[in-house]
């Protein structure tokens, strides 16, 4: 059912009302990143905010232990129009990445080796900016809205999950839940949507190659886990899209490679990071019995 004609015009006045304060959010967000299961400033932020405007609020939500403090936040927005027990969930993710930022705006992260480079400050404060308008227009409408500010978005074991197996979805239960993401491709103003699924299974991959390091000089006594890496992973990438039926989307990428050494250090540890991501179930567990197993070239001469 479409919105009349007053009331649309009501919505636009009210979200226009808050536009600047939106901006100022998710510069203040930008400018204060905090890493996955430590958004404990990012959450007393949104919660201030919140009770401001009479909002109800659950914290502590999202724990990684029975004894730690939850970065999760559920808040509950209630039409006031007519009684009713329907319910839908508007879900934002706070956490941030561990990238330096490297720009010259005045909103830029102020702690080292954090940045909102995956637009959570922006989801953020999308969510606060949707539930504090409907809360304005309470009157017009009737049922609730459940805010889902998410933790550890970019982290295992997920805030998503630590949410849902405290039940805190269960009262009131969402008929359903819509989770935005930015995009850069689309223009301003403009929502993409489509049917079937969307987002990608995503696994983190951690992989350690072990040599015997030592100067450059001894190379032949040594077993270069520099080498051994280099040529690991094109055989991972290899051996996978092998394992992959054609037509079956399907990422394997790995972004973080650290051999600590130096011009004439060869290092005995190569640490290497990085993401899996599927919609197949039945490929995803494929994959993950198939990358331990996978071996390649002479172990005998990878020390040369």
């Amino acid at each position: 059912m479409k919105p009349s004609a007053p009331l649309k015009a009501e919505v636009q006045r009210t979200v226009a009302a808050l536009h600047a304060d939106m901006v100022k959010w998710r510069r203040h967000l930008h400018q204060h990143p905090e890493l996955s299961f430590q958004e404990y400033n990012t959450v007393a932020f949104v919660a201030e905010l919140l009770k401001k405007e009479g909002i109800e609020v659950r914290e502590n939500v999202a724990r990684l232990t029975p004894d730690a403090k939850g970065t999760g936040l559920i808040a509950i927005v209630h039409g006031e129009a007519a009684k009713s027990d329907r319910c839908f969930a508007l879900r934002a993710d706070m956490d941030a990445l561990p990238i330096h930022e490297v720009g010259k705006s005045a909103y830029c992260s102020t702690n080292p080796g954090v940045m909102h480079a995956c637009g959570h400050d922006a989801h953020t404060s999308m969510v606060l900016g949707a539930g504090i308008a409907l809360h304005r227009m309470r009157k017009e409408w009737s049922g609730a809205v459940m805010l889902v500010f998410q933790p550890g978005e970019e982290k295992e074991p997920g805030g998503a999950s630590l949410i849902v197996k405290e039940g805190v979805l269960d009262n009131p239960k969402p008929s359903g839940i819509a989770g935005q993401h930015v995009t850069p491709e689309l223009a301003i103003g403009m929502v993409g949507f489509r049917s079937g699924p969307f987002m990608a299974a995503a696994d983190e991959l951690y992989l350690t190659v072990k040599g015997k390091g030592g100067h450059a000089a001894s190379r032949p006594k040594l077993v270069d886990p520099i080498l051994i890496a280099a040529r690991l992973l094109p055989a991972l990438y290899e051996e996978a899209a092998k394992a992959v039926p054609k037509g079956e989307p399907m990422i394997l990428s790995f972004g973080k490679v650290i051999a600590n050494g130096a011009t004439n250090i060869v290092p005995d540890i190569v640490v290497i990071d990085g993401t899996l991501r599927t919609f197949s179930e039945a490929l995803r567990r494929e994959l993950h019995a198939l990358l331990p197993r996978i071996r390649f070239g002479d172990r005998s001469k990878h020390g040369r």
